[in-house]
């Protein structure tokens, strides 16, 4: 009784939008932070040789589709504001770039790059190296978008995604949502 209450009082709409205002937090990264690599969530990850790249790429390209929040651009809107523009028919595609062993150790150090948020700006980094040695999967959110909670949650949907199970795109439901 005192939920549904509740739930009448706060009742919020959860279709998808065009656009959404940033929350308090976004803003702080998005203005603050913006042009710092703190606002980033970078994770390189050395490849087992056993791993399939090209099974790898299309699982992350596929994460995308299963959290289409994810294909969000954070930029000014009409108001000169930052906002954020979903588009969940944006294409997605992780390359797989092919270095040298020398050429690895010098492009490594720079993977980290700050999020500016302008016009065409993604809201993630990643990309599949290739080196003489080894491989690697290197994958970056902007802190503006999540957090170690949902990069836990990332890893976890390309992992089940690789080795074939089924993930489903996430849906809120208002009626559990307060």
């Amino acid at each position: 009784e005192e939920f549904a209450k509740i739930k009448k009082e706060k009742m919020i709409d959860y279709s998808v939008r065009e656009t959404y205002p940033l929350i308090g937090i976004q803003k702080y990264f998005g203005y603050i932070l913006r042009g710092n690599t703190t606002g980033n969530l970078p994770f390189l990850f050395k490849l087992d040789k056993s791993v399939d790249l090209n099974k790898l790429k299309k699982s992350i390209e596929k994460l995308f589709d299963v959290h289409p929040e994810l294909k969000n651009i954070i930029k000014p809107g009409s108001t000169g504001a930052l906002e954020n523009f979903r588009n969940d028919d944006r294409e997605i595609d992780i390359p797989i770039i092919t270095v040298s062993d020398e050429e690895w150790d010098e492009l490594k150090g720079g993977l980290i790059t700050p999020y500016m948020f302008g016009e065409n700006d993604p809201i993630y980094h990643s990309a599949i190296y290739v080196t003489d040695s080894d491989n690697y999967l290197f994958f970056d959110l902007a802190h503006i978008a999540g957090d170690g909670v949902s990069m836990n949650i990332i890893f976890e949907d390309i992992n089940a995604i690789y080795l074939g199970k089924e993930v489903w795109k996430k849906q809120y439901d208002p009626e559990f949502c307060v």
